[in-house]
């Protein structure tokens, strides 16, 4: 029988053990000694897991934040490290610790639980990429290198015709040596445009409500680029900005070149004259 409880003050060396098994070395024990020194360290959050009366596995929850990048900052909770005795593993002992740190921590409220380790794993603990909330680490972590997908987009031509017609190009470019997967572009049209076409130089493109174009242009191998020609007319003389971003199914670092913004000029609408226009002299004409 697997039975978790937190950490008492006689249990460092058993857990130092354990995670010197199970990782074959000494580090992971060492982290775990330092975060207990530090002021990240929730006694309440570091479990152990007995079997026969004897510690088998050890995990802990450490305090973190997450920074918006405008001075705002919440709390969240780190899960590392995690250890089982080898002669332990596939017991159940791994699964009963994590789900047991999560109870925790949903009943201290944390807002999320972040853990470093593959989603395809972490996904049967309700784990999801942290990508898909915005969440990405400070630096780049070692050996864990992701595409960077970088967008521009132009005002290229505008024509004489009244109401004008605009054409933009956007340009998307995989910057790295990862192959981006299932990368899709959302085009925003300005409001007082109206979309003529949206041409890719590969894959698909289609509206999304009335003013959303989403082009889904499939993978982009490294240092490759697709483009995108999108003509609108211009219904309203006023000025606007026409923002895009890009996203792809593959979590990326570094995201501050995934949006792309154009601006758009008012016109002068041409108004007709309320003379009329004879070959002859007019009589009394008061334009």
């Amino acid at each position: 029988m697997i039975a978790v409880r937190p950490e008492a003050p006689g249990d460092a060396a058993a857990i130092a053990r354990v995670h010197e098994l199970a990782f074959g070395r000494p580090d992971e024990a060492r982290l775990v000694d330092a975060l207990r020194d530090s002021t990240a360290y929730l006694p309440e959050l570091s479990l152990v897991a007995e079997v026969d009366d004897a510690v088998a596995g050890h995990v802990m929850l450490t305090r973190a934040t997450v920074e918006d990048g405008e001075g705002g900052r919440a709390f969240v909770l780190v899960l590392a490290a995690i250890g089982v005795l080898p002669e332990r593993r596939r017991a159940g002992v791994g699964s009963a610790l994590v789900w047991a740190a999560l109870e925790a921590a949903d009943g201290m409220g944390a807002p999320l639980v972040t853990v470093l380790g593959d989603p395809a794993f972490w996904h049967r603990f309700d784990f999801v990429a942290a990508y898909r909330h915005g969440v990405a680490p400070p630096t780049p972590i070692p050996g864990e290198a992701t595409p960077d997908l970088a967008l521009t987009k132009a005002l290229v031509s505008r024509s004489d015709a009244q109401p004008p017609i605009l054409t933009f190009r956007l340009r998307v470019t995989n910057r790295t040596e990862i192959t981006a997967n299932r990368v899709v572009v959302a085009d925003r049209l300005a409001p007082g445009t109206a979309l003529v076409s949206a041409r890719p130089s590969q894959g698909s493109c289609r509206t999304s409500g009335q003013r959303l174009v989403v082009c889904t242009l499939g993978d982009l191998d490294p240092g490759e680029s697709a483009t995108i020609t999108v003509r609108v007319q211009q219904t309203d003389p006023g000025a606007g900005i026409n923002v895009a971003a890009v996203g792809s199914g593959s979590p990326e670092d570094v995201l501050r070149n995934n949006v792309a913004a154009a601006r758009i000029s008012a016109f002068r609408p041409n108004v007709p004259s309320a003379c009329p226009s004879a070959a002859g002299p007019v009589a009394h004409a008061s334009c």
